[in-house]
């Protein structure tokens, strides 16, 4: 992807390299933390190039909203960049398996995890799925997968509503996406 123009200049404003260091012009780049975005509003309608995001959307509740809220910020032909890490955070380490988090019901999980921001066990197709809806077409993607015998391995023992998911579904344990507006 090759920039010219207007969106050169709308990078020089934005960023400034100088020997190395990066200084961030805050009126074009905003980093938000700690704030669910499926609820921000202090982003304005159609104002963002870009939605960037590094291992956040796996612990967002409310996966549809937050999608639906990129789409409502982000500029026509707009891009989100999102690394989604699908595996366990380091729940069980004796021994680890990137699903063991897989293998509780929704309300044991939430008992367990009620105070800590823990992954929301949203798995790859239905990320694909809500994006697909909401009109984001992928430009680049890459998962991340384990081995399918190490899927087999941990299947039986999964809640149901991970046991019933395909073997290839199921291997995907992360993602990098880069998606447009259409």
């Amino acid at each position: 992807m090759s920039y010219r123009g207007d969106k050169i200049e709308r990078c020089k404003n934005a960023l400034e390299l100088n020997n190395g260091n990066i200084k961030i012009n805050p009126e074009k780049i905003q980093y938000i933390s700690n704030m669910p975005f499926e609820k921000i509003d202090i982003i304005t309608e159609k104002s963002c190039d870009i939605i960037y995001s590094f291992d956040v959307l796996e612990h967002v509740l409310n996966v549809r909203e937050c999608f639906r809220q990129m789409k409502r910020f982000l500029k026509p032909q707009g891009y989100c960049i999102h690394e989604v890490d699908l595996a366990g955070h380091g729940e069980f380490d004796d021994p680890y398996h990137p699903l063991d988090f897989l293998r509780f019901s929704p309300f044991v999980w939430r008992l367990m995890n009620s105070n800590r921001g823990a992954p929301n066990r949203v798995r790859f197709g239905e990320y694909m799925t809500i994006m697909k809806e909401m009109n984001f077409k992928t430009v680049k993607l890459i998962k991340n997968k384990i081995h399918d015998e190490e899927v087999e391995k941990v299947k039986p023992f999964l809640f149901h509503e991970f046991n019933k998911l395909n073997v290839e579904e199921l291997s995907v344990t992360g993602f990098f996406i880069v998606a447009q507006t259409l």
